[in-house]
């Protein structure tokens, strides 16, 4: 029962990143800003926004995120919202993988 539990906390932490991932890249590109400027004027580096953007995201460093943030000009908050519509596909897409963890627990049960 642990690995579902672990598997469930790995995809919840996947579907946060790719929130924050679309997020950050989105309020970039609408404030018209390069990842070489936002870097400048965070302090974050270019690569740091780079590995964010594409779903690399360290979730225990939230003071890189509070720049990024600050940068942007944005609540921390902003980075972690989802709108209605895509908040229901997450929670669709983490229900469907509990599901999926669940029958596979249920198969090697039964096995």
């Amino acid at each position: 029962m642990a690995k579902a539990n672990s598997r469930l906390n790995i995809n919840t932490i996947d579907a946060v990143k790719e929130v924050i991932a679309q997020n950050l890249k989105a309020l970039r590109i609408k404030r018209k800003i390069s990842q070489a400027k936002l870097s400048k004027t965070s302090g974050v580096s270019i690569d740091t926004i780079r590995r964010y953007e594409q779903q690399n995201v360290d979730l225990q460093q939230l003071n890189t995120l509070l720049m990024l943030a600050l940068a942007l000009d944005v609540s921390l908050g902003t980075l972690f919202s989802v709108d209605a519509g895509e908040a229901e596909n997450v929670l669709a897409d983490i229900r469907q993988k509990v599901n999926d963890i669940y029958s596979l627990i249920n198969d090697q049960e039964n096995k």
